[in-house]
């Protein structure tokens, strides 16, 4: 019986070492045999990616480059909106002063506002007064 036992575990050994070495030598050949179509695949893949990335690359630079284009444009339109509004500003700005004072005008030449000499000998003196009074304070600190 222990013939029998050393007589099959010595065969399932040879089978499978035998078994292990065709299995890895068939993996070696597959692969050996399929690595020219692989790199050939690989290089064919590798050359429409880089097309694909180079059409991609221009269609970004035309978009960015139209996108430029049309924020220039924003701009410029939205600076000549902008002068054009404060233009308008200013003038309107310019014509109710201007209405301003010709009313002021108006209304002091319509005013009865009239000093004698007298008058503005006296207004004279008091602010004269007044001027000397304060710079004797001042000076006297």
């Amino acid at each position: 019986m222990k013939r029998i036992a050393f007589g099959f575990i010595t065969c399932c050994f040879l089978l499978a070492s035998t078994s292990i070495y065709a299995k890895s030598e068939f993996a070696l050949n597959i692969a050996h045999s399929f690595k020219g179509k692989f790199a050939f695949i690989t290089d064919q893949s590798s050359e429409e990616v880089q097309q694909g990335i180079s059409l991609l690359e221009e269609a970004v630079a035309t978009q960015q480059e139209q996108s430029m284009k049309k924020a220039e444009q924003s701009l410029e339109n939205f600076g000549q909106v902008t002068a054009k509004d404060k233009f308008n500003e200013m003038s309107k700005y310019k014509s109710e002063y201007l209405q301003q004072i010709s009313e002021t005008q108006e209304s002091l030449m319509n005013s009865e506002w009239v000093m004698d000499d007298e008058d503005l000998l006296e207004m004279m003196n008091e602010i004269e007064n007044d001027f000397l009074d304060v710079l004797e304070d001042i000076l006297s600190e």
